[in-house]
């Protein structure tokens, strides 16, 4: 449900999503007939719940229903229950102290990704990976959106609920193939933590989480690319160096 349905669903009753749809709307980069709808929530906040208060012209709707629904929320990018049914007992990897995705650590949570990420500071942890580029709320929403409904795109964050900001995060992808019996192959991408989590064991949480997820969504292999200096590190986890050169063709930064 878009805040707007939440809105409207909820016109009569106490005014509270009112006010959280109005600093959600704050947020946009708004043009001249979303700063009006602002101004009008504004005057409706403080306005008696009078149904015949609330009537907009039908055209107006759907600009503003339209706006609302590339508004950032916290839906998820995938169900959050395969995390939660992952089995951590699987994982040999040793955690001191004991962590595991249901608990990542005090004051972390390790989730699905949602558009109201981009708001906690997901792409300036990007950043620290490789180029991020600078994306809009709209562009953000529309690949979100993609890789949601495809269902072939996990990606995890580690959220600091102290701060409300992402620490982590890292990236399965499923590639479906006609080998191996049209088997699935998947592949870690994008894991980083921020400069300031490091040490607290999140790296080895998001690879073995990614890893675990991988083999449970019933992948024949699961791959990553790293750098020389870290094939150690993955090492830990089950992942072998191959004797396959990595190529590319670049075509963009």
């Amino acid at each position: 449900m878009s805040c707007i349905d939440i809105f409207l669903k909820d016109r009569v009753d106490g005014g509270g999503e009112v006010k959280e749809v109005l600093e959600r709307l704050k947020r946009l980069e708004v043009g001249k007939w979303q700063e009006e709808l602002v101004n009008k929530l504004e005057v409706m906040t403080k306005m008696r719940k009078d149904e015949g208060m609330w009537e907009m012209e039908e055209e107006q709707w759907l600009k503003v229903h339209s706006a609302c629904g590339m508004l950032l929320d916290d839906t998820p990018l995938f169900d959050p229950s395969l995390l939660h049914e992952l089995d951590w007992s699987s994982v040999s990897i040793p955690f001191s102290p004991a962590v595991s995705p249901a608990q990542p650590g005090n004051g972390l949570v390790l989730r699905p990704l949602c558009t109201a990420d981009l708001d906690r500071g997901y792409y300036k942890l990007l950043s620290q990976l490789t180029l991020a580029g600078d994306v809009t709320e709209e562009q953000f929403k529309a690949k979100f959106e993609h890789m949601k409904k495809s269902g072939d795109y996990y990606v995890i964050v580690v959220e600091d609920t102290s701060l409300g900001q992402i620490v982590a995060t890292g990236t399965l992808i499923i590639e479906h193939k006609f080998i191996h019996a049209c088997a699935k192959r998947g592949r870690v991408e994008e894991v980083v933590v921020s400069d300031v989590c490091r040490g607290k064991q999140l790296g080895k949480l998001l690879v073995s989480t990614l890893t675990l997820l991988s083999k449970t969504l019933q992948c024949y292999k699961v791959t990553l690319e790293c750098a020389p200096k870290n094939v150690e590190f993955y090492k830990k986890f089950g992942y072998s160096a191959s004797d396959e050169t990595y190529m590319q063709c670049r075509f963009c930064d």
